[in-house]
């Protein structure tokens, strides 16, 4: 039972992204689907999610402070921007 315990702990410390990564998509330890997941994809899917999801913050944030643009034409290129990469990614940001 040791070894197993130290083989979670060993997993978890060099994957430490994996385990939310299967809670997120339901994919079982070691699974079929687990096993052919590549650990690169599963950083980069986390550092676009947390991207997406801070340039999110950044928009409302600017909605919410009722500052006014001091260029117009800068904020409307920003939300097409915005809007053409959630667009390309299915709506997904989180």
């Amino acid at each position: 039972m040791d070894e197993m315990r130290s083989l979670v702990v060993w997993w978890n410390s060099s994957f430490p992204l994996d385990m939310a990564f299967r809670k997120k998509y339901n994919m079982p330890f070691n699974s079929e689907a687990h096993r052919s997941t590549n650990q690169v994809d599963v950083l980069f899917e986390f550092l676009e999610d947390s991207m997406v999801a801070e340039a999110i913050s950044e928009k409302n944030k600017k909605k919410d402070n009722g500052k006014l643009f001091t260029d117009e034409a800068q904020a409307k290129h920003d939300d097409e921007l915005f809007d053409k990469f959630i667009k390309n990614n299915n709506g997904k940001f989180i």
